[in-house]
């Protein structure tokens, strides 16, 4: 059990290696928004927008995505990771010792990693369930819900064992840790980051 654990959440050794040094940070948090792109992309087609417009339309709607990159991953890394970790520092037993900013810097990292676990998976669900609607039948609608309920739960395990390691936590501090991660990253900064690609972003292309 320890190792399949290890297998979908990382290993404890592999937090433990994550430092608060901030070399290629900015490329990383570009990489989220990137995958948030990508990933919204797949859902709501907004590539269309590259295929029925003119060369000056394509060179707008380029210029807007990447922008959007940026903005969304600055936003998704820094709306999760900071307020997180200074919630969990302030109760950490490792408080004393480990400095705030470390902690955020850290933080922000094993929310990055989690990433590149959980996107493929969140990819290959949008991926097979692409033409569901409304009308579709109950048993996909299921599924489908099933499937990103077990996405949103996998994502917040993997940072929960993150802040665990990173800040010190026993196993009682697990529930309420896991909780705090999963509302606050997948019910109100994931509705936030929706609203803004649906009503904003995606409504600026061409």
């Amino acid at each position: 059990m320890s190792k399949f654990l290890d297998f979908i959440l990382y290993p404890k050794a592999f937090y433990e290696k994550l430092t608060d040094k901030t070399k290629r940070l900015f490329w990383c948090i570009s990489l989220i928004g990137l995958i948030d792109i990508i990933l919204f992309g797949l859902v709501y087609n907004i590539f269309i927008h590259f295929s029925n417009g003119t060369p000056g339309d394509y060179l707008i709607n380029a210029f807007i995505l990447i922008a959007s990159v940026f903005i969304l991953g600055f936003l998704d890394v820094f709306f999760v990771a900071l307020p997180l970790s200074d919630i969990f520092h302030r109760f950490s037993p490792k408080a004393n010792v480990l400095k705030k900013q470390s902690a955020r810097i850290i933080f922000m990292k094993a929310y990055i990693c989690s990433h590149f676990i959980i996107a493929p998976v969140s990819a290959l669900v949008s991926i097979l369930f692409r033409n569901i609607t409304v009308t579709s039948s109950t048993l996909v609608l299921l599924c489908y819900i099933l499937l990103e309920t077990l996405v949103m739960v996998w994502s917040a395990a993997l940072l929960t064992r993150g802040a665990k390691v990173i800040f010190g936590y026993s196993n009682d501090a697990n529930p309420p840790v896991f909780l705090a991660i999963f509302f606050w990253s997948n019910i109100i900064v994931g509705r936030v980051l929706f609203f803004i690609l649906n009503s904003g972003i995606i409504k600026l292309l061409r």
